[in-house]
């Protein structure tokens, strides 16, 4: 294991892409951060029989052979309390029949389960058991368990630079003895699409997907869910905390001024053009705010989705599809195009049980899906945006189609229009087929046009 200064180093210098024999396929699967629909991110829990019936939907509506591979617990299912032993531990409560045994279920659906922990000793909600002080135990005990995906958040994390933290953690889950794809949920500080593959399978960029087209980012200074203490002296944690020891006080002192160090370089990258000034300026936005709608998603995914690697996806957080009335069809229907054109993680966050017709066919679109993934293709780009603000992007396929999306951000209707030409298609393409009418296009030489709603998309893929 690297020193923190020599892991910050190498990361500098460029390391090259974790590859731990996952993360070539991008993740798709479910998660439970809305178990139901009229709970989400409101009571965040989730329960061993809500979790088998969610399974047995995704079953009915095969949702497992169009390739939802995982089904992910998030802040919900660990205990406030570790076991007589120091484990990690569900809530018995919930749980009673324990992971493995969720495992087992989850696997005879020929799936996948995940689980959330932690960067720091307690999790964001319920102060629930994280996995600060215990990353080797816990990648342990989750090997044990036969998990296969594990997310970090980054709630109470320790005062070091981010890469350091993480790839702390990343080690103890390499050398658990299984591999297990790694999602670094860091919320999009600290540039983290310059370091992020060196780390993990996946990365989120940005805070968390709130269920509405935009949000404001707030520009307090900290989360309401950080500890208390972080920011303060070290005379501040002595005197709130006098059992700890003088070398304690002294390792702490050195971790925050490494992580002042590692923060100034980051400023002074922004400023002297180590990042691009569209990067600092996303940096600053989103790292003070506390969530972000989906067009703003797309916004900061226009600048940092390309940081993707092929063993290190670009994690724009989970798809809010069909949410009540806070995330519309028209809004759905474009989010879930953008997340399979970025070939990064793909983790539907809403119920799969009693899905409406328009809800599934969104989630159940096999065209669609196909595009996100590709194991192989660079993340879709956007390549313009017209006098009337409809964004044209493109992504270029490993059998050599361009799958393109046209998008109307605005309010009022648009037309939409592109030549071949813009995504390098010389003449005519041999096939349009659009992927959302589940129609073949006849090309037209001219290129192609259509008038777009508020927020709508066209998405189209070329053969050439």
């Amino acid at each position: 294991m690297k020193s923190g200064a020599a892991l910050v180093l190498a990361l500098a210098a460029g390391a090259t892409a974790y590859n731990n024999g996952l993360g070539t396929v991008p993740p798709l699967g479910w998660s439970s951060w809305c178990v139901q629909d009229v709970t989400c991110g409101l009571v965040d829990t989730c329960t061993e029989s809500e979790i088998h019936s969610v399974v047995d939907a995704m079953v009915l509506q095969q949702m497992p052979g169009l390739g939802y591979k995982y089904v992910f617990l998030d802040d919900c299912w660990a205990s406030t309390e570790r076991d007589a032993n120091g484990n990690i531990q569900p809530d018995a409560s919930q749980f009673p029949s324990g992971i493995p045994s969720l495992r087992e279920y989850v696997d005879k659906a020929e799936m996948e389960l995940g689980l959330y922990t932690c960067a720091g000793p307690t999790t964001c909600r319920w102060n629930r058991t994280g996995s600060g002080g215990h990353y080797v135990a816990d990648a342990l005990t989750f090997a044990k368990w036969q998990i296969d995906f594990v997310k970090a958040d980054n709630c109470h994390h320790p005062h070091e630079p981010p890469p350091v933290y993480y790839g702390n953690l990343s080690h103890a889950l390499n050398i658990s003895g299984r591999a297990m794809s790694f999602n670094l949920c860091e919320w999009g500080e600290d540039a983290v699409w310059t370091w992020g593959t060196s780390i993990a399978q996946s990365f989120r960029v940005g805070p968390d997907h709130l269920p509405v087209w935009s949000f404001p980012a707030l520009q307090q200074e900290r989360r309401l869910w950080q500890s208390q203490l972080e920011g303060l002296p070290v005379s501040a944690l002595q005197a709130a905390h006098p059992s700890l020891s003088a070398r304690d006080l002294a390792a702490e002192e050195a971790k925050r001024a490494e992580r002042l160090a590692w923060d100034a370089r980051m400023r002074a990258a922004g400023r002297k053009g180590g990042l691009s000034a569209s990067l600092a300026s996303l940096e600053r936005r989103y790292a003070a705010g506390l969530g972000q709608g989906t067009s703003d998603i797309i916004e900061h995914m226009a600048v940092v989705a390309n940081s993707t690697s092929a063993y290190g996806k670009a994690d724009p957080d989970f798809a809010e599809t069909m949410l009540w009335f806070l995330t519309p069809f028209t809004d759905s229907q474009t989010e879930w195009s953008f997340w399979c054109l970025w070939g990064g993680n793909l983790l539907m966050a809403t119920d799969t049980r009693w899905m409406s017709a328009e809800k599934s066919s969104i989630v159940l679109n096999a065209e669609a899906i196909n595009v996100h993934q590709d194991p192989t293709a660079p993340p879709g780009s956007r390549r313009s945006i017209a006098a009337n603000k409809v964004q044209l992007w493109a992504r270029d396929m490993s059998n050599s189609d361009v799958t393109v999306i046209l998008f109307n951000p605005t309010e009022t209707n648009q037309t939409a229009a592109m030549q071949w030409s813009d995504v390098g298609i010389s003449g005519t393409p041999a096939a349009v087929r659009d992927l959302w009418q589940h129609a073949n296009l006849q090309p037209n030489m001219a290129g192609f046009a259509r008038e777009l709603e508020p927020h709508q998309v066209a998405m189209l893929r070329l053969s050439r």
